[in-house]
């Protein structure tokens, strides 16, 4: 099976509350992120994903990591945010 078919069907799995976090290793501001995530998130599904393992990935965010994506609306959410941004953004993305 191709790669891309193999995400493909990956998240065709995914439910409606999951969201991915766009990170890499040694990222001061993705723990930071993660760390907001943590709090915010009681019922939230969530993938870590290390743009460094994907050269789409890698040129798409590495200016801009850590972003949260929703996988229902696609909808990103790019740093910095806050408690209240990210408790709007996952309100509004679920």
């Amino acid at each position: 099976m191709a790669p891309c078919e193999f995400i493909s069907l990956f998240e065709k799995q995914m439910p409606e509350n999951h969201f991915i976090l766009y990170s890499t290793a040694n990222c001061h501001l993705c723990e930071d992120a993660l760390a907001l995530i943590q709090q915010c998130g009681a019922n939230l599904k969530l993938s870590i994903i290390d743009i460094m393992d994907d050269a789409k990935l890698f040129s798409r965010y590495e200016c801009t990591i850590p972003v949260l994506k929703s996988y229902l609306t696609e909808t990103e959410l790019n740093w910095p945010f806050d408690v209240e941004a990210l408790g709007l953004f996952l309100s509004h993305n679920q």
